[in-house]
């Protein structure tokens, strides 16, 4: 059994292929329902398809609820009133709704005749002990129910993963490792991956913690041991684990030809997750392998580039490659940090080099965040891109609505398509140029843009009415060739249908001259 509090610690709890943890108990206070971990948790659970049963805590908490001398749900569940055992029931399918949410399908274990592809939720009370027997029988249904190959030692040759690094007085860096397959011996050389690359060392000595009634001082807390078979957890004290990557596979070697073949092995599967390229991207950092992971597949998943993915604080070089990415693409000049500090200096360059930092202690959370600020970064510079771009329009000039005829010409049209903007220069039908729009009136007052359907008087001071421009012509927007191109290759999903088809009918009334115009 290993108690990981929270999710961290479980992140790290990986091997090839998934996690080495064979089943899970995901404690959820029932008088709370799930909340931003439990959501981190259940992700984590679904990428690496670990079972799990769903411990709904704190069931003494519920109003009314009356302390009965069991370990027993069921029987506990006798000594409370109808109105105690309704606000149970509706705290329950209240979780089971807020796990469907999250694609978890769940019952009340005494509901359920079968665990396959669901997750049994059991009331208990960690305070009083109620529930726990049938959380335990659970538990047994549920291994029987799922294959125990995994449960079987494969070979002797020891597999571990990396939980933490820590320090330890006279003993230096260590390593708390769960042993997974095989056994792990004093003198027995192993491989692992640190910050620099594989680490290649021997075992100098292996730790178990006291049991509690034996420890009097902190500092003598374990017992040396010769050997650590699978399944337990171990420190291990060897030379040069500077550096150790917690997350990492731990494996026993012998002999130059395996140690190759496994240096190999631990360079390839982590170079998915522990990289730096040359393309425009987000700078990664989390604190462990295992979170490392966690957040570059999810990343991938949503198609988003990554530059860098490493492990450790966030530093002025990791801000400077971030400002690295194109203009263009503003929303990857961002750093994702999990679980890491942020140096002084890094902060201080992000805010002058105009890269966003997103860090926290929820890898799902500062996704989240991030995806919400892409989008408004992303909106922001399209409307930016748009107001800055001549836009389509097809107008009609109005009969008898001609006000001046000359230096300048002040006449009524009416918006048929598109946007009319001040500014613009308008052509006729034919691609002969009129002149450029000084000015716009709507209703007496002076506007900068005129919309589909909208009748408006316009100021062109080279057109004469009569003679370059009569009553009831067609008028559009002579827009330059990149503008088009651009309205129609990039930005065709963000403008209006109308001015989709005023951009069409000046495509055709410009090729007549410039068979190639609009295409670069």
């Amino acid at each position: 059994m290993i108690d990981t509090p929270g999710h961290q610690a479980f992140m790290n709890l990986r091997k090839r292929g998934g996690s080495i943890a064979d089943f899970a108990i995901l404690v959820v206070d029932v008088t709370s329902g799930v909340m931003p971990q439990t959501v981190e948790s259940v992700n984590i659970l679904k990428s690496r398809n670990t079972p799990f049963v769903v411990a709904a805590n704190k069931i003494d908490l519920i109003s009314g609820w009356k302390q009965a001398n069991t370990l027993s749900f069921s029987e506990s569940l006798k000594f409370q009133e109808p109105s105690v055992r309704k606000a149970l029931d509706e705290k329950l399918y209240q979780l089971v709704g807020q796990l469907s949410n999250l694609q978890i399908d769940s019952d009340i274990f005494y509901n359920m005749r079968s665990f396959k592809g669901r997750a049994p939720i059991v009331p208990v009370s960690a305070k009083t002990g109620e529930g726990i027997a049938e959380l335990i029988a659970v538990i047994v249904g549920m291994v029987q129910t799922f294959s125990l190959e995994s449960l079987k030692i494969s070979s002797n040759r020891g597999k571990g993963v990396v939980l933490e690094v820590t320090e330890e007085t006279g003993l230096g860096t260590t390593l708390n490792v769960i042993v997974y397959d095989g056994e792990f011996k004093v003198g027995d050389q192993i491989v692992l991956l640190g910050t620099s690359g594989p680490i290649v060392t021997k075992i100098r000595s292996l730790l178990v913690p006291k049991p509690l009634d034996e420890m009097r001082d902190p500092r003598d807390k374990f017992n040396y041991v010769e050997v650590v078979k699978a399944s337990a957890g171990v420190k291990v004290s060897a030379p040069n684990l500077e550096g150790a990557l917690a997350g990492s596979e731990v494996m026993v070697f012998s002999g130059e030809e395996e140690e190759k073949l496994l240096l190999d092995q631990l360079s390839k599967e982590t170079s998915q997750f522990l990289f730096e390229r040359e393309v425009d991207g987000l700078v990664i950092k989390a604190d462990t392998l295992g979170a490392l992971e966690a957040i570059v597949s999810e990343l991938q998943t949503r198609k988003i580039g990554i530059r860098i993915a490493g492990i450790g604080p966030v530093s002025k070089k990791d801000v400077i490659q971030a400002s690295l990415t194109s203009p263009e693409k503003r929303y990857l000049r961002a750093i994702l940090a999990f679980n890491v500090n942020i140096m002084d200096e890094a902060e201080t360059s992000a805010r002058d080099m105009d890269v966003k930092i997103f860090s926290g202690e929820i890898i799902y959370r500062i996704i989240e965040d991030y995806i919400a600020w892409k989008e408004q970064t992303e909106k922001s510079s399209i409307e930016a891109t748009i107001s800055s771009v001549q836009m389509p329009c097809k107008i009609l000039v109005l009969p008898g609505f001609v006000f001046r005829r000359s230096k300048p010409a002040i006449f009524g049209v009416r918006v048929e398509k598109g946007i009319l903007r001040q500014g613009v220069t308008l052509m006729n039908e034919k691609g002969e140029r009129i002149g450029t729009v000084e000015s716009i009136r709507f209703k007496d007052e002076s506007v900068k843009e005129a919309t589909a359907k909208q009748e408006v008087s316009i100021s062109v001071k080279e057109a004469v009415v009569g003679r370059s421009v009569k009553e009831g012509d067609l008028l559009y927007s002579d827009i330059p060739s990149s503008h088009a191109f651009l309205l129609k290759n990039k930005l065709q999903q963000f403008i209006s249908q109308d001015t989709l088809e005023a951009l069409e009918e000046i495509y055709n009334i410009k090729r007549k001259k410039e068979p190639y115009w609009g295409m670069y």
